[in-house]
């Protein structure tokens, strides 16, 4: 029964590969009568342009219907499906067609190739304008335009030839991808009738540049961080928009001199308070617009960056719907991205014929460069390579043509990919071969051929977030896919069979990754019988796609996206399964139909499928084995993780010197009052290399040596007979003396100097806020130091401005270290009293930084900044007394009251305060002199809000009476609770519910106004408690105050005050009609009803909020964040 259905499948086989022979012929002497026919057309018709009658059936042959949507290639593979019309290469109905667009392409490439680089590129690196003139003349500009608008409507394969044509400029390729592929095809695609016949005539005869706005400094990828802002604006009941900000990374096909369009990307917030995106038309004039050149690598390529400044534009200017941005963008980048394949073809065949032309001429070792095989080796993988570029860029360009909405996102991103990473790599290749003689034009031809390449690798999006983008879509339609099977895997306590049965096929699927796979798709069925083999490897890389695929997902669940080395890995993996499918597919088509050279392009299908299928099962063995992402990777994290602890190359040959500071309150971030002492031990250790001993034990080492050497010395000496005169005994000990001196020295280490400083940095928003004029304070305010790498600055690639820095102090110069030795050293700093405290606010910032420097000699400085927090007290030095002060008399109390009044003059707006109520402490100790001020400050806090000051407020509206609000006291240490008590008893009005914020009011000073009759504040809502009250007489709150915030305090720029912000919820109708049941367990979870009409009524209670113990407050914020890094490596 096995022979009989083997010899069935035998036979089976040989009838397909029968037939698929018989078509293959029969449709290669179909296509040779249709070129008889149209050579006899040729004949009869002139060669100077395509008549009327010709250009009709071309206009048919374009328009003729197309099937709405595809089967992508790589989101099937993900799912488990193979999509056989990929293995069919595309091709023209008609010769004709095809005859139309080599013309366009070769009088392309005739310009290029008879034009002088001088008349095309300028002076000033733009393309010259009488080359602008002669691209019109080409329809560069508009050959992918209907007939309406002046175009020739060429499809992508037309566009992708007449690029590979032009490629010796790939600034001017890349140009007209932006210009035609992205801006004016999406005013085609999306555009109104009356912005394509405003813009698409004009960009058609090449008189505006179109640009793509779509980067931004901070973001290229990422939409949710774009930066530029439209506004709507609504002027005569006509909806505007306002749009701030800016866009970089902008490419421009033209010359300063012509004008221009753009579509900018930019983020609206709709009716409903949501954030989308949309896309504008924004001519060049409109005012608030600005261009700024950024890149100009004068080779035409000019990168701008865009400024848009309160630009007013109407929703004429709207590209597609309201929030239809995204789908413009994406739409767009993913059906151009395989043309800059085209690019690279067209470079890679350019510097490709100079290098063969080379290799055939030149003579080396007796021998020509033609004739050595590693040149030959090197010759024969550039052949493979742009064989593959080629078939991967034109299966997709036909992809893309047969559709009309195509689906190539994936395999465009993957072309891409590949194109430009092989252009990189061929290019080094014929650098190589040309460098074996041509050195004086060898810096030439790399200027030439690699300022570009870069350029072409990081345009539309970089290759490594196109990795990730192609492998994270295919993984979500593999998760619908297998979605109930990956439930149970992820799930093995509810589906103990299932995994049973799993691992066994998990033990399959490991072994299977060194064995052959049965066949699974049957792909020899689809291409020639002569491809066998090739198409073989590629059935087996398919199928273990799919089983590392789905191995991915089991092993990493939804953490997937997160880990994105396996996500690169599949990526890597379908590009070689497409590359592999396009060589074969046009090796089948160009051998069945019988094309000069097929036997040649079937041995580079051959090479391409034997290294894609090494390069697939080396990355399906990582995968299945569970290496992706860990192992090996998990070893790389960590090497990774350590380079950026120590900030530069870890590994090093020699010994390093290792800094550890150390604030010396036990905790990672400090906490100081303003007026402490900051004290800092520094550490400086010499770090012996690996394989090293240390310097004690090398010493005792070398020490046993030379004992050693000492009595065979002297024993040579008594039983010497040579003539020679003998070496005196002392002499020859202190020659060894001497030599582990020597030894010693040569091992020592000097850091040139060190020192350490405090600062404090100030950034705040310059469009709204400004320094103070006070030239004692801020006189000494800078930016930055000087540009030297040698001295010390520690204000170095910080944001904003040092208000205040103290004295720089040199902790050593010249200090010399051995292997294995420790040095330490203190350092002191006393914080000034008017400083304002840390202190992160929308308006302002104060940031607090200890900086110490050092210098290894010969070598650049070296920073390590320690951050740490600084409290303040209002008026901190006029109740902190002075060491002096404690031997004469001193009034506690007056000073406590002080401190009290102004607290209380933050409350200036109710008068329920009375400071002649302040009591003495009558467990205070009277004997001070052995307080210190931190001590001394601890008790005035302690006393102050500790002390119990009953107040009563009540709040009324116009109808009544609300509420009456009974607080302990006003005056708070940071984490303290606020408890407070409301009355409704005596209560007008009902209320229905009450909610308590706490806030905090960022208020920027006049004098620091940049308008001074412009009230700056900002607030911000910190902790908030709600609560129902209805039939209720009385009611409590208690919130907590966090302890991240920062204190009640007032400098020249920035004051921050707290309050508590109540919202009482009234009703408008009387209590007496408001239904309450009279069963109580239902009153207890009665809640008032939804369509009960109320009215908000808000009051403002101003408190003051202290700072507490910095060495409890130290403790706590290093419990929220153990870990910091206080270590720096001097290599």
């Amino acid at each position: 029964m096995l022979k009989t259905s083997l010899l069935r499948r035998c036979l089976q086989k040989n009838i397909n590969n029968l037939k698929y022979f018989n078509n293959q012929t029969f449709n290669s002497q179909k296509s040779g009568d249709n070129l008889e026919k149209s050579f006899e057309n040729e004949e009869e018709t002139t060669h100077t342009s395509v008549d009327k009658s010709n250009r009709d059936f071309l206009q048919r042959l374009y328009t003729k219907p197309k099937p709405m949507r595809n089967k992508p290639f790589i989101k099937s593979l993900f799912k488990g499906e193979y999509i056989y019309d990929y293995l069919k290469f595309p091709e023209y109905e008609h010769p004709t067609l095809a005859d139309n667009i080599e013309k366009q392409a070769d009088s392309v490439k005739t310009y290029f190739q008879n034009t002088n680089y001088s008349k095309i590129i300028d002076k000033n690196g733009q393309f010259s304008l009488d080359a602008l003139n002669n691209f019109r003349n080409l329809n560069l500009f508009s050959n992918f335009l209907p007939n309406e608008y002046n175009g020739s409507e060429l499809d992508s394969i037309g566009f992708a030839k007449i690029l590979e044509n032009l490629a010796i400029y790939p600034s001017l390729g890349l140009g007209l991808i932006y210009n035609n592929e992205l801006a004016a095809k999406a005013i085609l695609t999306y555009g109104t009738l009356e912005q394509k016949n405003k813009f698409l005539p004009q960009i058609s005869r090449g008189e505006i540049s179109a640009g793509f706005c779509f980067s931004e400094a901070n973001s290229s990828v990422d939409v949710s961080r774009f930066e530029l802002r439209a506004r709507p604006d609504f002027v005569n009941d006509k909806k505007n928009y306002v749009l701030n900000g800016q866009k970089t990374w902008v490419s421009l096909l033209a010359n300063d001199n012509l004008d221009a369009v753009f579509i900018t990307f930019a983020k609206t917030e709709n009716d409903n308070g949501e954030n989308s995106l949309n896309a504008f038309l924004i001519p060049k004039n409109t005012p608030g617009v600005s261009i700024e050149k950024v890149l100009d690598n004068k080779n035409g390529l000019n990168l701008y960056e865009i400024n848009f400044r309160e630009v007013k534009v109407s929703q004429e200017n709207l590209l597609g719907a309201n929030g239809n941005g995204f789908e413009i963008s994406t739409k767009m980048l993913e059906n151009s991205r395989h043309l800059i394949g085209a690019i690279c073809t067209g470079l890679l065949k350019d510097l490709y014929r100079e290098t063969i032309e080379f290799a055939i001429k030149t003579r080396r070792f007796g021998k020509g460069l033609s004739e050595l095989p590693l040149v030959k080796d090197r010759i024969a993988t550039i052949e493979q390579k742009l064989y593959t570029m080629e078939s991967m860029t034109f299966l997709t360009a036909g992809i893309c043509d047969s559709y009309q909405m195509p689906d190539i996102g994936s395999e465009s991103a993957l072309t891409k990919i590949y194109c430009t990473e092989s252009l990189k790599e061929c290019i080094s290749h014929c650098l190589d071969i040309m460098a074996m003689g041509q050195f004086k034009t060898l810096d030439k031809i790399q200027q030439k051929y690699l300022s570009d390449v870069n350029y072409l690798i990081n345009a539309l999006n970089t290759n490594d977030v196109l990795r990730l983008y192609v492998s994270t879509n295919g993984l979500v339609l593999a998760g619908v896919e297998f979605g109930e099977e990956l439930t149970k895997v992820r799930n093995p306590l509810k589906y103990p069979g299932f995994i049973l049965k799993q691992i066994f096929i998990n033990h399959k699927l490991v072994r299977s990754a060194t064995k052959k796979i049965p066949e699974y798709f049957y792909l020899w069925e689809h291409v020639h019988p002569s491809l066998k083999e090739p198409v073989g490897l590629l059935e087996q890389s398919a199928v273990k796609f799919m089983m590392a695929a789905k191995s991915a997902m089991i092993n990493h669940g939804r953490e997937i996206v997160e880990s994105q080395v396996p996500l690169a890995m599949l990526a890597d993996m379908c590009m070689h399964i497409y590359a592999m499918n396009s060589v074969l597919a046009r090796a089948s088509r160009s051998y069945s139909i019988g094309l000069p050279n097929s036997q040649h392009e079937l041995a580079l299908a051959f090479v391409q499928c034997q290294e894609s299928s090494r390069l697939i099962d080396y990355l399906h063995a990582d995968i299945i084995k569970s290496r992706g992402g860990e192992g090996l990777d998990n070893t790389k994290f960590n090497i990774a993780d350590r380079v950026f602890k120590f900030k530069d190359h870890a590994a090093t040959h020699s010994e390093m010197i290792e800094i550890e500071a150390d604030i010396l309150r036990g905790s990672c971030t400090p906490v100081y009052f303003v007026g402490e002492e900051i004290k800092c031990e520094v550490k400086f250790k010499c770090v012996p290399k690996s394989g090293v001993k240390k310097t004690s034990e090398k010493k005792e080492n070398l020490l046993k040596t030379s004992e050693s050497m000492f009595s065979i010395l002297s024993n040579q000496s008594q039983s010497s007979t040579s003539s020679l005169p003998a070496t005196p005994l002392f002499e020859q000990k202190n020659f060894l003396k001497n030599f582990s001196q020597a030894n010693e020295n040569e091992e020592e280490f000097t850091i040139v100097w060190a020192c350490a400083q405090i600062d404090c940095n100030c950034f705040f928003d310059e469009s709204k806020v400004m320094l103070p004029k006070d030239p004692l304070r801020y006189s000494t305010a800078e930016k930055a130091g000087d540009n030297s790498s040698t001295s010390f600055q520690p204000n170095k690639d910080r944001i904003g401005v040092s208000i205040f820095s103290s004295k720089p102090k040199i902790l050593f110069c010249n200090l010399v270290l051995r292997p294995g030795e420790e040095k330490s050293f203190i350092y002191t700093e006393k914080l000034p009293y008017d400083l304002a405290p840390t202190f992160r606010g929308q308006f302002a910032r104060y940031t607090y930084k200890l900086t110490i420097g050092a210098q290894k000699l010969n070598q650049n400085t070296q920073l390590l900044k320690l951050p740490f927090r600084v409290f303040s007290l209002m008026d901190f030095e006029k109740y902190i007394p002075k060491m002096s002060d404690f031997d004469n008399e001193y009034d506690y109390t007056e000073k406590r009251n002080s401190i009290i009044s102004i607290s209380e003059s933050a409350h200036n707006d109710t008068d329920s305060f009375d400071s002649s109520s302040v009591v003495p402490n009558p467990f205070k100790i009277d004997e001070r002199s052995g307080y210190e001020e931190l001590e001394y400050a601890l008790q005035v806090l302690e006393d102050l809000t500790a002390r119990m000051n009953v107040s009563h407020f009540n709040v009324a509206n116009q109808d009544g009476k609300v509420v009456k609000i009974t607080m302990n006291k006003t005056n708070y240490k940071i984490g303290d609770k606020i408890i407070g008590f409301l009355d409704f008893s005596e209560a007008q009005v009902p209320c229905v519910e009450f909610k308590v914020t706490l806030q905090s009011e960022e208020i920027i000073s006049e004098e620091c106004r940049k308008k001074p009759s412009q009230y700056l504040s900002s607030i911000h809502s910190h902790v908030e408690l709600k609560e129902h009250c209805l039939f209720l007489k009385k009611s409590d709150f208690t919130i907590q105050v966090p302890i991240a915030i920062t204190p009640t305090f007032v400098s020249d720029m920035v004051s921050l005050r707290w309050r508590l912000h109540f919202d009482f919820a009234l009703s408008k109708v009387p209590l007496q009609n408001i239904h309450r049941s009279s069963d109580p367990a239902i009153s207890v979870s009665w809640r008032p009803p939804n369509s009960l009409p109320i009215e908000i009524t808000s009051w403002d209670l101003p408190i003051v909020l202290h700072p507490f113990d910095p060495f409890v407050a130290s403790d706590l914020i290093y419990s929220n964040n153990p870990e910091c890094t206080n270590t720096l490596v001097l290599n």
